[in-house]
């Protein structure tokens, strides 16, 4: 049960792979991350014990390489989205570091539509 009382549906590992599997990809898009795919799935009313491994392990395997390197050598998409309009930003990277996200955050986003309000990790 979770702080609002609402009794959550505990799944056996056969079905955990499952939920997450249809949670991310058709309910809420490809692009949820760990945390609000778990929030999700808890107001849709499922619950296991390991959910907090399982969904963040579900994620890192989903932000893998690109399977194949492009004609320029880059294997790495970093995307940004927008919440309320669905706006989508994308870079490719033949090597990704915190440097390259910065900047990427800075002239994808910032120089064009201001500072943001609230960035979110996954």
């Amino acid at each position: 049960m979770i702080n609002d009382g609402m009794l959550l549906l505990c799944l056996d590992q056969a079905s955990v792979d499952r939920v997450m599997r249809e949670v991310h990809a058709r309910v809420c898009g490809p692009h949820m991350g760990g945390y609000m795919l778990t929030c999700k799935i808890m107001r849709l009313g499922y619950f296991w014990l390991t959910m907090e491994i399982d969904y963040f392990q579900f994620v890192q395997d989903a932000q893998s390489k690109i399977l194949s390197k492009s004609s320029n050598g880059h294997e790495f998409i970093l995307v940004a989205i927008d919440y309320f309009t669905k706006w989508v930003e994308a870079a490719s990277y033949a090597k990704l570091t915190s440097a390259r996200v910065a900047d990427f955050i800075r002239s994808h986003i910032v120089y064009y539509y201001g500072v943001p309000h609230e960035l979110i990790s996954e």
